[in-house]
């Protein structure tokens, strides 16, 4: 017997949740017979090609694609505990999380636990953070503190460098402990995946103040990346200006250039 549609798009999402590559021109299929808009995919996914007819496809917006998620779901499952039972714990998104934070005075990885909506954080946090995107920067702590300058600060201050896996800075239920610094400074990718991620930050955030952090000469080393912009997502970048005045210079510079980077490149 052929599956539902309905099981077949809820297969697909279940196996990009566990980071298992897909066909993903079917599972594109699937998605706009659920009425998901090609703008929609777009900033939900980032595809890339692992093999004939297999790619692997990295979530971008991990609370949009929840909600995908929750709304294919096949059974009643209220809990990650009962939907492992039932044999698919991606189902449900878990009851926390962890954050991973660093300064200068404190090297050792501390870690910030997040239950419901309490957190507990073994040190007292300072005044304003650092979040990095990618875990390599995390790691490289001094290389990660000494580049600041590059990119416009000059550290007078202890700050906190933190740590989320990727775009899970962006789950809600890290922001309580998020709003209590005075100022956040972001170091993603300078790519569309990063910029998203920036946006969502600001738009669940708005009063507190942000910045979008990269080197003042990234147009330079644009110049030189190997990693060129997909045509359709430079088309749609120009939906993310007006969210700062460095963001909207990013946009200009990825547009000009054609290309992105990677943040590891900096160190």
């Amino acid at each position: 017997m052929a599956k539902a549609p309905q099981t077949r798009l809820t297969n697909y999402l279940d196996k990009v949740a566990a980071g298992k590559p897909v066909n993903y021109s079917a599972f594109e299929k699937q998605l706009e017979l659920a009425g998901i808009s090609n703008r929609q995919r777009r900033d939900l996914f980032r595809v890339e090609l692992a093999g004939p007819n297999r790619h692997t496809v990295e979530i971008l917006d991990q609370v949009a694609f929840n909600e995908l998620q929750n709304r294919f779901v096949q059974q009643a499952l209220t809990d990650r505990v009962s939907a492992a039972a039932a044999g698919n714990s991606h189902r449900v998104s878990v009851s926390g999380a962890c954050l991973l934070l660093r300064r200068e005075s404190v090297p050792h990885p501390q870690v910030v636990l997040f239950e419901g909506k309490e957190w507990h954080c073994p040190v007292k946090p300072a005044e304003r953070a650092l979040l990095v995107e990618n875990l390599e920067n995390f790691l490289a702590l001094e290389r990660t503190l000494a580049m600041l300058p590059e990119c416009g600060w000059a550290l007078s201050e202890p700050i906190d460098l933190l740590y989320a896996a990727g775009n899970q800075i962006t789950n809600a239920i890290l922001q309580p402990f998020l709003a209590r610094y005075t100022e956040l400074n972001c170091l993603f990718d300078p790519d569309p995946g990063g910029i998203h991620m920036f946006r969502t930050l600001r738009q669940r955030m708005p009063k507190l103040p942000m910045r979008f952090l990269y080197p003042k000469d990234i147009e330079a080393r644009l110049a030189v990346s190997n990693r060129l912009l997909d045509v359709h997502v430079r088309t749609d970048l120009i939906n993310y200006t007006g969210i700062s005045p460095e963001v909207d210079r990013l946009i200009a510079l990825l547009r000009r250039t054609n290309r992105t980077l990677e943040q590891e490149t900096y160190i």
